[in-house]
């Protein structure tokens, strides 16, 4: 729960999540003059859920990013193409993995 939530597990999750998106994309469009790029959030970005509240914020964040990097970076200009996914089939437990 939201109250039950350590800062430091917040900002783990947000490091993880959140930051590995912004510097993959950074370094992308410092890089790269075609290509894609493929981000993958989930519903709960729009959904949420009290349990998963660092979660639901990071893939938020990472539609925010998707949205908003591409006309700053140059993106749409360049060939280079954005694409955002979800994990869409309502999963429990959207963090962790099937085998």
């Amino acid at each position: 729960m939201l109250a039950d939530t350590e800062a430091a597990d917040f900002d783990r999750v947000i490091a993880v999540n959140l930051r590995g998106c912004f510097l993959n994309r950074r370094e992308f469009a410092r890089r790269s003059h075609e290509g894609r790029i493929v981000n993958f959030a989930s519903e709960l970005a729009l959904l949420g859920r009290e349990d998963l509240v660092a979660y639901c914020v990071s893939k938020g964040a990472i539609l925010s990013v998707d949205q908003g990097a591409c006309p700053r970076t140059g993106l749409r200009h360049s060939g280079q193409r954005r694409r955002a996914g979800s994990d869409c089939d309502r999963h429990d437990q959207p963090h962790q993995h099937e085998p």
